[in-house]
């Protein structure tokens, strides 16, 4: 891989010298434009003159030869400056667009760099729901699942595959690389390579961190007045989370009604109707996602 990022670092350089070198050569044939203009006018203004002074020397006849070469002249210059003059913006529309074809590219590049893990356990859950985000989205989309918001288990399409391998193993640093690339079985599967990162990384919950866990969920969870609805939102789906392994987990309903009851006095409408059995029915969904949607309504 870090044979790979060097030829597109050397790549990305010849572009970037060719681009200057191909600048350098147009501003000298514009030097070239500026300096044929200049003579050329000079012959338009001159010639006028010598014609003048054949009319008062010369016959009528070579007057009227002198005069036809300059009447030309004039008539064809301003043309020729035209032409140059569109030379010129077609030559610099070329050049902005190389310019801005250069800076998307490494705009692009610099955007797509995917977070890096360097095999803390604590930092695994954000890097891979990072990592879950960017599959999500094309060109990644057939490897993830949106019925269970994670990739899929398998797929005969190599070629993906493979790419996703190459990207995951440049994100990874320190131990976790060391880890990954001494797997031989794991080369070219980004699928595999996956899911043995979350096998080994992810925190396992033990019974006591579960009863904690229950504990917390149980007793401790409250909006505070200050807190946003998304940040509890978020904290709750932890909590949940790692409930999740617990030996009786959680209903999806009852940890809906734990939340609303959770939410503070602002909501005291909402708590009372539920109360009274007179909860709107848009609020009786266990859909996560749109409950937090109706909250913010």
């Amino acid at each position: 891989m870090i044979h790979t990022e060097e030829k597109l670092t050397q790549k990305l350089e010849c572009i970037t010298q060719d681009h200057e070198a191909f600048k350098q050569e147009v501003s000298d044939k514009f030097s070239r434009f500026r300096t044929s203009s200049h003579t050329n006018r000079s012959l338009s203004l001159t010639q006028p003159s010598v014609a003048a002074n054949n009319t008062s020397v010369g016959s009528s006849s070579s007057a009227s030869s002198t005069l036809l070469p300059s009447t030309m002249l004039t008539t064809t210059a301003p043309s020729q400056l035209d032409f140059q003059a569109q030379m010129m913006v077609m030559l610099n529309d070329t050049f902005s667009k190389l310019s801005n074809a250069l800076v998307e590219n490494k705009t692009t590049e610099s955007k797509s760099e995917w977070p890096k893990f360097s095999g803390d356990s604590k930092k695994f859950r954000s890097w891979y729901l990072a990592i879950m985000g960017q599959l999500s989205i094309p060109p990644w989309a057939e490897l993830y699942n949106y019925a269970t918001n994670n990739v899929i288990l398998t797929t005969p399409n190599t070629v993906p595959n493979g790419k996703l391998y190459a990207k995951l193993l440049v994100s990874l640093e320190g131990q976790a690389f060391q880890h990954m690339t001494s797997r031989h079985h794991l080369c070219a599967n980004g699928l595999l390579l996956l899911k043995e990162l979350q096998q080994m990384y992810k925190p396992r919950n033990v019974p006591e961190i579960i009863a904690a866990r229950t504990g917390e969920f149980r007793s401790q969870t409250k909006r505070s007045p200050h807190e946003m609805v998304d940040a509890y939102y978020l904290h709750l789906q932890e909590l949940l989370e790692d409930l999740s392994e617990a030996d009786e987990s959680i209903s999806t309903k009852s940890a809906i009604c734990h939340f609303i009851f959770t939410l503070g006095t602002e909501f005291g409408t909402i708590q009372n109707n539920y109360h009274l059995g007179n909860l709107p029915e848009a609020w009786k969904t266990n859909d996560w996602p749109y409950i937090l949607a109706l909250c913010h309504d």
